[in-house]
C-alpha cells in the first residue's frame, strides 16, 4: 500500500521527475502571473486572473475581517485621516507576522474564538503587507 509519504505532492519534485500537478502549477503561474499582470492594460492578461472567483469567493470573510484591521488601525496609527497605508509606521511585516504568530500560540487553542479571529486577521494583514512590497518591488526591478 503506498503511503502519503511514498507520493509526491504537487509541490514537490520525486527523483528526477515532476508531478504533473506540480507541473501545471508552475506554468500557471508562469504564464498568468508576472507581477504586473493585474494592473495591466492588456484585457486577456487581467481577465486570466480570477481575482473574484480565486480569491474573493474563496475568502469574503477573512477580507472583511483584515478591512476591519485596516480600519481599525488607521484609526489608531492616523487618527482623523482618511484611510491609508502610512509605510512609514508599518514597515516590519515579517518582524510583526512572528509576533502575531506568538500571540496565536501565548494564547492558545482555548482562547476565545473572537481573540483568534483578530490574533490572525491581524497577521493575515502583516502576510499581504509584505506579498504587496516584494511585488512592488519585482516590478520596480523589472523597470530599471
Amino acid at each position: 500500500m503506498t503511503t502519503t509519504s511514498d507520493r509526491n505532492t504537487p509541490f514537490e519534485k520525486g527523483h528526477g521527475e515532476h508531478d504533473s500537478g506540480f507541473d501545471r502549477v508552475n506554468q500557471a503561474h508562469k504564464d498568468a502571473m508576472d507581477g504586473a499582470a493585474m494592473l495591466t492594460e492588456d484585457d486577456a492578461v487581467r481577465k486570466s486572473i480570477p481575482v473574484y472567483d480565486g480569491f474573493i469567493c474563496y475568502f469574503p470573510r477573512g477580507m472583511a475581517e483584515v478591512a476591519v484591521h485596516s480600519k481599525l488601525s488607521n484609526d489608531q496609527h492616523n487618527p482623523g485621516e482618511p484611510m491609508y497605508w502610512n509605510r512609514s509606521k508599518s514597515m516590519d511585516h515579517d518582524n510583526s507576522e512572528a509576533r502575531h504568530m506568538l500571540d496565536k500560540a501565548i494564547a492558545g487553542k482555548d482562547a476565545p474564538l473572537r481573540q483568534q479571529i483578530e490574533i490572525q486577521r491581524a497577521r493575515c494583514w502583516r502576510s499581504m503587507a509584505e506579498l504587496e512590497c516584494l511585488l512592488e518591488k519585482e516590478l520596480e526591478d523589472e523597470r530599471s
